[in-house]
């Protein structure tokens, strides 16, 4: 579990979705995010999510899109915010055509976006 502070999370990355043909990259984009409105019944917000520092069974971690997913160990592909009032649903490898995790916005700490 990769451990980071507020500070860590401000530098942020180009977008990218790991594993996934750079020229197919905003398509399957697109598809997550349909995936988790259909899911969550509320449409996500536009923000790109690189990396959230949050609470997680009672420790500190960070879930950063190409790394290990804390809680399964499975790569991170994205990092949705669902909406107002609404937690960040995780995709990892793991399954691509469902929410890996739920993060309850109370959790999350930091966010940082993609430029």
């Amino acid at each position: 579990m990769r451990i980071g502070s507020s500070s860590d999370l401000q530098a942020t990355a180009s977008f990218f979705l790991p594993g996934t043909p750079r020229g197919s990259q905003e398509a399957e984009y697109g598809r997550l995010v349909a995936t988790a409105g259909a899911e969550t019944g509320c449409a996500p917000r536009t923000a790109r999510i690189h990396r959230l520092g949050c609470r997680l069974a009672g420790r500190d971690c960070t879930i950063e899109v190409g790394c290990a997913d804390p809680v399964g160990g499975a790569e991170v592909l994205a990092i949705l915010d669902l909406g107002p009032m609404r937690p960040y649903g995780v995709f990892t490898v793991a399954d691509r055509d469902a929410l890996t995790m739920q993060v309850e916005k109370r959790a999350a700490y930091a966010v940082g976006r993609f430029q």
